[in-house]
């Protein structure tokens, strides 16, 4: 196989690889990572490490969000709570507070769902 057609093989692995990182992520990192795929494909073209490793660092980077994501509520559910006036404070929880944290917990538990998936799916 020619080198241009086994970089288009490896940047098309590579392509369905990194579909696995959330858009932003991609944007960011994307390029780089790509081109580390695709030199670690063409190094090592058969090896099934390769998408576990991807798989895990993506689970970790869910796992990372659902944690930080849980702290917030928490806190927010702490603030919100705690209802003593305090001399001063412009603000005053209501109900729009509540609702976004209700929300919040929403998106918690479909991260925590996508991260379930992701690391089944590396396993």
């Amino acid at each position: 196989m020619s080198a241009p057609a086994t970089r288009g093989a490896a940047g098309a692995r590579a392509a369905r690889l990194l579909r696995w990182y959330p858009e932003a992520w991609r944007s960011r990192y994307g390029e780089e990572f790509t081109e580390l795929l695709i030199a670690d494909i063409a190094e090592r073209p058969r090896a099934r490490s390769r998408t576990a490793d991807v798989l895990r660092h993506q689970t970790r980077l869910a796992v990372a969000a659902c944690a930080a994501m849980a702290v917030f509520l928490a806190a927010g559910g702490a603030w919100i709570a705690d209802r003593t006036p305090r001399p001063g404070s412009l603000f005053h929880p209501g109900a729009i507070d509540v609702a976004g944290l209700a929300v919040m917990t929403l998106a918690l538990a479909v991260g925590q769902q996508a991260a379930r998936r992701a690391r089944a799916a590396g396993r």
